[in-house]
């Protein structure tokens, strides 16, 4: 047995803690931003709504994770009481942004919120109760149309779902079948919206719009925002597109009824990129969610357990069989048995009641 030299940490208890920790109800993500708008600069610190799934058969499992986008006016919290019954789940993350909007094109804000998102997804990847293949973003409103930024522009494959309820594709966003993005601060023009982008392929995008939407019009055309909405069913056409659609635009007398009267719905690529038209008005309804968690379902037992990371390092106690299971993967030649690890691995283990010349050893766990 050899004592590392006392200069030399075991490890770096500062990383450790990244990995070992869990997202909670109170945890604090800490995402602050500095900009100018006016003239002035701007510091907000982002703040978060967060909730934890209450199903015991998603204790100790990495979870999907839903990032709810508030509409104009909306706030994170709100946001989480609209759905926690439907995305039970889910962890549930909701952000408030600055002055309760997102900066799309015409808002009163100028925050980096892209970049807050980015930012936001990097974060919840090093949870390991997440599972960091499945982070969604779910917006309404205008918090639809930052999440049609985020489908464009980030690039991240963690983000493996896009949900807009009550909003569509605008040009200067999307013009001639091709997508933009502003290289600079975001503008209703071209000039702003200036920057081909070819969005990420692989990912699900899920769009529902009521045609009785009386602030963003199902059939799209000039606005007062000072821009003009593409039709929505031609919106989510481009999206198909965007993922390697190569076919015509399904006609709306081609939309299959879902069940709910005037209720359609338009399948892209095997339901990759599907469309609801609904008879509701700019909100977002019971039935919505519903659709919205069938679209985002899956299978509880098939969630990943938190297991030890390959290469990481235990922290333990002498005189136990009982392992505080980290993340990641179980190294080569390991297994868990009954919350034990079985198998053969080299494990650092700590026992600071020793005399010092044997408080730090490496052992062998055999078969």
């Amino acid at each position: 047995i050899r004592r590392p030299p006392r200069s030399t940490p075991l490890y770096s208890s500062a990383a450790s803690d990244v990995y070992k920790r869990q997202i909670q109800n109170a945890t604090n993500i800490g995402i602050s931003k500095t900009w100018t708008q006016g003239g002035s600069s701007v510091t907000y610190d982002y703040p978060f709504a967060i909730r934890i799934p209450t199903i015991p058969a998603l204790t100790n499992k990495r979870l999907p994770v839903a990032i709810l986008l508030h509409g104009n006016g909306g706030n994170g919290p709100n946001e989480i009481n609209a759905w926690e019954n439907y995305l039970g789940d889910h962890i549930l993350i909701a952000p408030t942004g600055y002055a309760n909007s997102w900066n799309v094109a015409h808002e009163t804000s100028k925050a980096p919120d892209i970049e807050m998102l980015t930012d936001l997804i990097t974060l919840l990847k090093d949870f390991v109760n997440v599972d960091n293949t499945k982070i969604r973003i779910i917006g309404f409103s205008n918090g639809a149309a930052l999440a049609n930024r985020a489908y464009v522009q980030i690039d991240d494959t963690a983000l493996d779902t896009i949900v807009t309820n009550g909003t569509q594709f605008f040009n200067p966003m999307v013009r001639n079948s091709t997508f933009y993005i502003p290289s600079g601060e975001t503008g209703i023009t071209n000039a702003e919206y200036n920057t081909a982008k070819t969005p990420l392929q692989g990912r699900k995008f899920l769009n529902i719009h009521g045609t009785a939407d009386p602030v963003i019009p199902y059939a799209g055309g000039s606005h007062a925002f000072g821009y003009s909405f593409l039709e929505a069913q031609d919106s989510v056409f481009q999206i198909a597109k965007s993922q390697g659609y190569t076919g015509g635009i399904i006609p709306d007398a081609g939309g299959i009824f879902y069940g709910v009267t005037g209720v359609y719905y338009y399948s892209y690529l095997a339901g990759q990129v599907t469309h609801y038209k609904t008879p509701a008005a700019h909100d977002v309804t019971d039935y919505t969610k519903q659709i919205v968690g069938l679209f985002l379902s899956y299978t509880q037992a098939s969630a990943p357990n938190i297991f030890l990371e390959q290469g990481s390092v235990t922290d333990i106690n002498l005189n136990t069989d009982v392992i505080t299971l980290i993340s990641g993967e179980l190294p080569p030649g390991m297994r868990l048995v009954d919350n034990k690890v079985v198998g053969l691995s080299l494990i650092h283990i700590s026992e600071p009641t020793r005399p010092e010349r044997i408080s730090y050893a490496v052992v062998c766990v055999k078969k």
